[in-house]
């Protein structure tokens, strides 16, 4: 990691999170790694999301190992933070009917660059 970035505290990661977004997951679906666009929130310190349709992608998800990433590119096109959340993705019980998934995990890492 370059100098002009610091690493975030859990904390601080997850208040970045807080506005929601679209970001990425990662998963294997037949031994095959996969990357699922998504969008997410945050409830209760964990990452909610829903991914995009496709094929595979609920049973690539469902009580499976994940990485979720997401970003903020700033007006310069360069990256301003990363977050990375690592956990079990949960089906969340939604009346809905929609696809949503909760990643509760002591894993929340990331990186902002410095002002």
């Amino acid at each position: 990691m370059p100098t002009s970035e610091r690493l975030l505290t859990r904390r601080d990661a997850l208040d970045l999170l807080l506005a929601g977004g679209r970001g990425r997951v990662a998963a294997t679906r037949r031994a095959v790694p996969i990357i699922i666009p998504v969008t997410f929130g945050v409830v209760d310190d964990d990452v909610v999301f829903s991914p995009e349709a496709g094929e595979g992608r609920d049973q690539a998800i469902t009580d499976a190992v994940v990485a979720f990433e997401t970003d903020k590119l700033g007006a310069d096109g360069h990256t301003e933070w990363e977050v990375h959340v690592t956990g079990v993705a949960r089906v969340l019980d939604d009346a809905t009917g929609l696809h949503r998934f909760r990643l509760s995990s002591p894993v929340v890492t990331g990186w902002r660059s410095r002002s």
